[in-house]
């Protein structure tokens, strides 16, 4: 099979997405089914995170897809609950941005980076 009749989602570096078998993303977030070969966009919340739905024996279910790089592509070993966005940009979910950190490490990157802000 020539290279261009190979669907753009088997190129590039993609892993499944953990419990969903017809899923694959890659490593800033973009999500395939690979049942239908095609890329899902997502939509955005109020908070400006993008969101995807996932539909598993014929249930849908909304995903922050952040969150769901987070969980096939970075480890947690500490089992920190919350997902940081390093550069505070909520659409830049590819996985040198994010980090697995808790509620008060969330809290102090956000002071932090409201007081570099504020010196400018």
């Amino acid at each position: 099979m020539l290279d261009w009749m190979i669907p753009f989602f088997l190129m590039i570096k993609m892993k499944n997405i953990i419990g969903y078998t017809n899923y694959l993303i890659d490593e800033c977030g973009n999500i395939f089914n690979s049942k239908l070969h095609k890329r899902l966009r997502g939509t955005i919340d109020k908070k400006g995170y993008r969101r995807v739905c996932l539909t598993k024996n014929g249930e849908e279910k909304t995903h922050l897809i952040h969150r769901l790089v987070a969980k096939t592509y970075i480890s947690n070993p500490l089992n920190k609950p919350q997902v940081n966005h390093i550069d505070k940009n909520p659409l830049n979910n590819c996985i040198k941005n994010l980090e697995w950190v808790t509620d008060i490490e969330n809290k102090q990157h956000n002071i932090r980076l409201k007081m570099l802000q504020s010196e400018y």
